[in-house]
């Protein structure tokens, strides 16, 4: 990868959501949290992730699907916009699936310190619970967002193949 392509990604919105969450953590979690509240919000980020992770790959599906080789080169000319689609879906798919198993692991460890009468744990699950989510939640916004503009070029590029056949 080159340099403006490290600089874009680490400057992204879902990294700096990533990046907020950690300092938010850090500064504002108390040391030690109820092991409850943490197993409590980890069986609620399974569920989230769960729906979130399938609604990434409907948009991937409907994405592969309702595009052809014409519809490919029509949105690659226009700035690479059918790679970057790709791209993003592809790394927030994997962000999603990081995340659901990164709450089936810390579920798991939870699990079992409870059952050892262990009552509180320390902030580290819950800052890297709250990093994935944010990190997680805006991919998927921007991920919508590419949807929308599929969609734009889907338009463009069909009534570019009207006029083509209006014109033959």
């Amino acid at each position: 990868m080159d340099k403006e392509r490290w600089k874009n990604i680490i400057f992204s919105i879902d990294s700096s959501a990533f990046i907020v969450a950690l300092l938010i953590g850090i500064l504002f979690i108390n040391d030690y949290i109820s092991i409850r509240i943490c197993i409590y919000l980890f069986e609620k980020g399974l569920t989230i992730f769960s729906i979130l992770f399938s609604a990434a790959l409907a948009i991937m599906v409907f994405i592969i699907a309702s595009s052809d080789s014409k519809f490919a080169k029509f949105m690659e000319s226009k700035s690479s916009s059918f790679s970057k689609l790709l791209l993003n879906l592809k790394i927030t798919i994997g962000s999603l699936f990081i995340s659901l198993l990164i709450s089936m692991v810390f579920l798991i460890i939870l699990k079992y310190k409870e059952e050892l009468d262990i009552i509180y744990v320390t902030k580290f699950y819950l800052i890297i619970y709250l990093m994935f989510v944010s990190y997680s939640i805006v991919a998927l916004i921007q991920a919508i967002f590419d949807v929308f503009n599929f969609a734009r070029y889907r338009v463009m590029f069909s009534n570019n193949e009207k006029l083509n056949v209006v014109n033959k």
